[in-house]
């Protein structure tokens, strides 16, 4: 599952926060469990989460009968909405197994289940089971900051993409320095995540595995009431009932996370693509 290297937890550390979140995820943080996109106050987080899912897909330029690389799938809600949607196949890897479970089952119920090409596996993204150049686009919605190791899974992520394959990343990003005393104050292993690079860092390492850089856009605006969403759980009934271990790691990690986001955080797309014949 990978080393920590200079990092305080490893994929499987994620994998086993996952699996712990996966169940009562949805009911605390949105049924996609990953940031929003608002466009209106009235906007619930579910429906910015979508939004945001959507605007991956389009960036992605999907067409029916592509086959679509989910990198960090989570409950598989985003890449459940995007192949139907574009009617083409897609695969989810996770380093959860209980995401897998979760996944699967989502996938079956769906009313369209017969038009439906989905599936979902446990795999580290620094070593994908896949063939290479066996995919026709890829994308990774707030996964990339749960590496531990950055370049491995970037060119595994190249690896199995065919040549001219997009590949859309959806991320938190750094807008600022971070004095080194506020860094280690808000680190925290509880919370299995990384500082997260300049949308230039990002970039240059997405480019160091191969990729050309197309597009980046900041969302950085549109997302900022996620904090909100992320912190409110923690205070309100919901969290009863709710594993103990898991509520007291949420929170003791998500609110200096989110104290951290607000000064230094931002959010982007970036949009890469494989140069042909590669």
């Amino acid at each position: 599952m990978g080393d920590k290297g200079d990092k305080n937890y490893t994929a499987g550390d994620v994998g086993a926060y996952y699996d712990q979140l996966a169940a009562e995820g949805v009911r605390l943080f949105g049924q996609s469990i990953h940031h929003g996109m608002w466009e209106a106050d009235s906007d619930s987080f579910t429906m910015a989460q979508d939004r945001l899912t959507d605007m991956v897909g389009e960036k992605l330029n999907l067409r029916p009968g592509w086959r679509l690389l989910d990198v960090g799938c989570g409950n598989g809600r985003p890449a459940i909405r995007l192949a139907t949607g574009a009617d083409c196949k897609v695969t989810g890897v996770t380093v959860s197994r209980r995401e897998v479970e979760l996944a699967t089952r989502s996938a079956a119920k769906i009313s369209t289940a017969a038009e439906l090409d989905a599936d979902f596996m446990f795999a580290d993204a620094s070593c994908l089971p896949f063939a290479g150049s066996v995919f026709d686009a890829a994308l990774a919605i707030e996964s990339v900051i749960h590496f531990p190791d950055k370049i491995e899974p970037l060119r595994e992520v190249y690896r199995v993409l065919r040549p001219g394959g997009l590949f859309v990343v959806a991320d938190i990003t750094r807008i600022e320095h971070i004095p080194a005393s506020v860094e280690k104050e808000a680190s925290d292993p509880a919370l299995p995540i990384d500082i997260p690079e300049t949308a230039e860092g990002l970039c240059t390492a997405i480019e160091g595995a191969g990729f050309s850089v197309l597009e980046v856009v900041d969302l950085s605006d549109k997302v900022r009431r996620s904090y909100d969403e992320f912190l409110a759980p923690l205070s309100r009934p919901e969290a009863e009932g709710i594993d103990p271990e898991l509520v007291e790691r949420m929170r003791k990690g998500i609110p200096k996370y989110v104290a951290l986001a607000r000064q230094y955080f931002g959010y982007g797309i970036i949009v890469a693509r494989k140069p042909e014949g590669n």
